[in-house]
């Protein structure tokens, strides 16, 4: 169980041990000054998180709440190429570090070792960049990849990584991560190859996605489809049949499938046409014909997941874009008041820094309770943010701090409950096995 000790514990340690071992070999500290590595990272982090759309001046108080005094002025020309690259090394050192809470109850997801989420999320960058940080047509000219993976079951995350903006996310960084046995790894199509796929079952692991509209399949039969006309032949509204992917790999796996009703069917169609539209392209006629399906294949056996259960957790992976979107929406990483693009940069990381320290405090004061609002515990945190800065150098008042965060999360941070189109956390209780 993740204590109140430990956190605090490993916030010092990364804010000040690590911030100024990053600071010394960035060289963007290369003699004591006014200003320490420590003060720097502490001070945009905690600047930033109580205030994303910070003032200078709200950056050198907060700073100088760290213990260094610099102008505005002396800020704006600390904002470097050895700043950022210092802020990396921070950003890498926390999205390595192990977070997590205990499993409690019982739920859809206690059966699993770990449901992790893996995703990605785009920042545009100033074009200056554009060399070193290649975008993608999302991201413009510059732009950089959060590659980001999310447990479910403990809160952990890994990541974010940050990378170039224009590789294929079948190349991300994560993508390679070992899955402990037992647990499963839900992805959307930009995450499927069927090679990983088959290294997951390999090490007693469990996969779930979507199916690739150019998926070829083989029956128990022996007869070999493509997709679409395997799903022509389908007169049911639902499907669960065995299978196995792959024109060549002959991978082993479930194909499970629902109908969807006219309406439904229609609003994915223009759904599908107005991305295609954003991006100047077509939809396809095969896509176009499958969109009255939701298709996804696993390895997952139905004794241990249902083809309704497999669907909820497909939905489940709302999750890491919700984590995205409050990343960008509540943290402001994607949005600066500045021109400057080495400032630009250094603000990236530094706000992922401190979403990245929100995850822990969530998973400290949330993560045990089912019915809990990730929104409302990003405020609960932010509002905190100006006291952790100010208890950091103390190991006993910075506990005392976060003692007050989780009573607060823990008693105001419960999302409310839906009769209709009930939510993740009431779909993931009210399972048909789940205890």
């Amino acid at each position: 169980m993740l204590t109140v000790a430990q956190l605090a514990h490993t916030l010092q340690t990364t804010l000040t041990t690590t911030a100024e071992t990053a600071a010394r070999d960035a060289q963007f500290i290369k003699r004591e000054r006014k200003l320490t590595g420590a003060a720097f990272v502490q001070g945009l982090v905690f600047g930033w998180l109580a205030h994303p759309e910070a003032t200078d001046d709200q950056l050198v108080q907060a700073i100088a709440r760290a213990g260094s005094r610099i102008s505005p002025q002396a800020l704006q020309q600390r904002f470097t190429t050895e700043a950022a690259t210092c802020l990396a090394m921070v950003l890498e050192a926390v999205s390595t570090t192990m977070i997590r809470a205990d499993t409690v109850g019982a739920s859809l997801l206690t059966r699993f070792t770990a449901v992790w989420l893996l995703d990605s999320s785009t920042v545009r960058l100033p074009d200056v960049y554009a060399t070193e940080w290649p975008g993608s047509g999302e991201a413009g000219t510059a732009g950089a990849k959060l590659h980001t993976m999310l447990d479910l079951v403990r809160g952990q995350v890994q990541g974010p990584t940050v990378e170039p903006g224009r590789p294929h996310d079948k190349h991300s960084p994560l993508q390679p991560v070992p899955i402990e046995p037992g647990a499963l790894r839900i992805t959307d199509l930009g995450f499927y190859a069927l090679g990983r796929l088959r290294q997951i079952g390999d090490g007693r692991a469990y996969w779930l996605c979507r199916a690739q509209v150019q998926t070829h399949l083989r029956t128990a039969d022996g007869r070999t489809w493509t997709l679409l006309a395997f799903m022509r032949a389908q007169r049911g509204a639902i499907v669960d049949v065995p299978v196995t992917l792959g024109a060549r790999a002959q991978l082993p796996a479930r194909l499970i499938a629902f109908r969807l009703d006219g309406q439904a069917a229609a609003r994915r169609r223009r759904t599908l046409g107005r991305q295609a539209k954003k991006k100047g392209q077509t939809v396809s006629a095969d896509r176009l014909a499958l969109a009255g399906w939701d298709i996804s294949v696993t390895n997952v056996p139905t004794t241990l997941l249902t083809a309704e259960e497999s669907r909820i957790l497909l939905r489940a992976r709302w999750q890491i874009e919700l984590l995205f979107k409050r990343w960008k929406s509540a943290g402001k990483v994607d949005v600066s008041r500045s021109q400057s693009a080495e400032r630009i940069l250094c603000e990236v990381y530094a706000k992922l820094i401190g979403q990245v320290i929100t995850q822990w405090c969530s998973v400290l004061g949330a993560w045990r309770v089912r019915e809990r609002s990730l929104v409302k515990v990003a405020r609960v945190v932010q509002d905190h943010s100006t006291a952790l800065a100010l208890a950091l150098p103390s190991h006993r008042q910075l506990c005392r701090v976060l003692r007050i965060l989780r009573e607060s999360c823990q008693t105001g941070c419960r999302v409310n409950t839906r009769k209709t189109r009930p939510n993740h956390c009431q779909l993931i209780q009210e399972s048909p096995r789940a205890a």
